[in-house]
């Protein structure tokens, strides 16, 4: 009986054992889970991460957006065509230098009064204000004088504004790309002859391309109009990078020698035009 229980213990531990080679396949295995496990972990937090750089550049998008939006709709600003917007935009070397008037406020590469140095790819112009007293200041609240919006007679010499050359005030906001910094700079330039006003702020980073095309007439509908002025439109089209780049990922819209060939981008194109034709705006 004992004989028969001894050999009965014997069996069982055998059955329960694993050899060594069974271990090691085991333990084989299980490695390869762990690490399935990591690399999915890996690939979901980079997922995740991809997520986050496309929102937050979205939202960088959306917020330069809203500001050149904003500039655009001051743009012009008189709708009686009357009260005319000039500004120097660049010009060869050999034409002569003079500010020329754009109907509806957009500059093409605008410059200082020399005509060649140029302040950036796009220019804004628009009413900031008009004094109609003439006492020297300008105020929104005053309104356009759409009947009269030439300058006043001078009322005297003892009498605050009465000397000044115009009764109204112009503002010209600036649009440029820091290729150096990768930055779309706002600049407020408001008259050229003072930089009494002017300042510059970065309103977008991480910029692979920024670019402007203008919608210009084929003909004009003023003869007494510049040619080249009447701008009645623009498309700004802006390329923003994500975040860092990826070694394992190549941009297909950029060549292998860009610096930017390993980011992942996003595009936006913003079109602005003109209603040229319209009576009224309800």
């Amino acid at each position: 009986m004992l004989l028969r229980d001894r050999y009965k213990r014997r069996a069982q531990a055998s059955v329960q054992a694993f050899s060594l080679p069974e271990v090691l396949v085991a333990t084989l295995v299980a490695g390869l889970i762990v690490l399935g496990v990591f690399r999915i972990a890996g690939g979901f937090k980079r997922q995740a991460k991809s997520i986050h750089q496309s929102l937050t550049a979205e939202q960088h998008l959306d917020r330069f957006q809203h500001l050149l939006l904003r500039d655009l709709d001051r743009a012009g600003s008189d709708a009686s065509g009357r009260m005319q917007l000039s500004a120097f935009q660049y010009k060869p070397q050999g034409q002569t230098c003079v500010a020329d008037n754009f109907e509806f406020g957009f500059v093409k590469y605008p410059t200082g009064e020399d005509c060649t140095t140029v302040l950036g790819l796009l220019g804004i112009l628009s009413h900031q204000g008009v004094d109609l007293d003439r006492n020297g200041q300008f105020f929104p609240e005053e309104g356009v004088d759409f009947s009269g919006p030439t300058p006043r007679s001078p009322l005297g010499s003892g009498q605050g504004g009465a000397n000044l050359t115009s009764n109204t005030l112009h503002d010209l906001i600036v649009y440029d790309f820091d290729r150096v910094n990768d930055t779309v700079i706002r600049k407020n330039v408001g008259r050229i002859v003072s930089s009494q006003d002017d300042f510059s702020e970065v309103v977008l980073r991480d910029v692979v391309d920024f670019n402007v095309v203008f919608k210009e007439d084929t003909f004009l509908q003023d003869p007494s109009s510049v040619e080249g002025t009447l701008y009645f439109g623009v498309i700004v089209q802006v390329v923003v990078h994500q975040g860092s780049p990826d070694p394992s990922y190549e941009n297909p819209e950029l060549p292998s020698d860009s610096k930017f060939y390993r980011y992942r981008t996003l595009r936006r194109s913003i079109t602005f035009d003109v209603i040229r034709e319209a009576l009224a705006v309800i």
